[in-house]
């Protein structure tokens, strides 16, 4: 879309088969066993699409760069803070090479939001033993990648994004939030607030506060701190007050268990 003035009407039939010949070559050379890291597939994907969509030539090292200055889905930014506000441990796992990675999140201002990036390339391939077969995932053909959330759910994949602000919920936070600290408790029971759109409200994590269920300054010297929420709608919502929720800032009955 960078280059839409250059390259034309087509730009965009180009772009769509540029990046379905990379996914294509990635799963030959799987298939194949015979190894190419991803930017050089990047680079034979373009060789391919500039060839079929007639594309100058002389663009190729413009139109290669632009994999380095990539931009985010507009919700990742924010959904990335409210991970880490959480105290999610966040990486990124990525079949891109470490160079490219790195300069992703660069370039993105993301890089204090991860505390790791893992890259296929440190081993190249992973090699599963034979007792292990049976718990492979099969790699999908072609027909299969066009549909690729049916792919993943038959293969017992269920959590599944397609916009990571509106699927957040999804993510079964017990399974990774049991084992973080939590304040002690302030209540037995959930706190009806009404909120007003717009408006941002700092829920106490600590359990001290005397101003339930928000902070009042009393984790200073802790290792709590209070968590942001911004209302999106004026509406009435249960804050948690035990301070055992996994659903943090809201209620999820984690009053009700021993």
């Amino acid at each position: 879309e960078k280059c839409k003035d250059k390259i034309g009407a087509k730009w965009e039939g180009f772009a769509n088969f540029w990046r379905t010949t990379q996914l294509e070559y990635t799963w030959l050379r799987s298939l194949m066993g015979r190894h190419k890291d991803f930017w050089q597939i990047t680079e034979d994907s373009l060789d391919k699409s500039m060839k079929t969509f007639d594309i100058d030539s002389s663009m190729k090292s413009e139109l290669l760069n632009l994999y380095k200055v990539l931009s985010p889905f507009k919700e990742v930014p924010e959904t990335l803070k409210k991970l880490k506000e959480k105290n999610f441990k966040l990486a990124i796992l990525s079949n891109g090479t470490p160079s490219l990675l790195k300069e992703l999140v660069e370039s993105n201002n993301l890089d204090n939001l991860f505390d790791d990036l893992f890259s296929i390339e440190e081993v190249e391939k992973i090699v599963i033993e034979a007792s292990e077969q049976s718990n492979r995932i099969n790699v999908p053909t072609i027909e299969e990648a066009q549909d690729l959330n049916g792919f993943l759910k038959k293969n017992s994949m269920n959590l599944i994004f397609t916009d990571l602000n509106s699927n957040i919920k999804k993510i079964d936070k017990s399974k990774f939030t049991d084992n973080m600290n939590k304040g002690q408790r302030a209540g037995n029971s959930a706190l009806a607030i009404e909120v007003e759109q717009g408006k941002s409200y700092y829920w106490c994590s600590c359990g001290k506060s005397s101003k339930q269920p928000f902070c009042d300054g009393s984790h200073k010297g802790t290792e709590f701190k209070p968590l942001a929420y911004k209302a999106e709608l004026t509406k009435k919502v249960f804050f948690c007050v035990c301070k055992q929720t996994n659903d943090q800032p809201f209620c999820d009955g984690s009053h009700n268990k021993k």
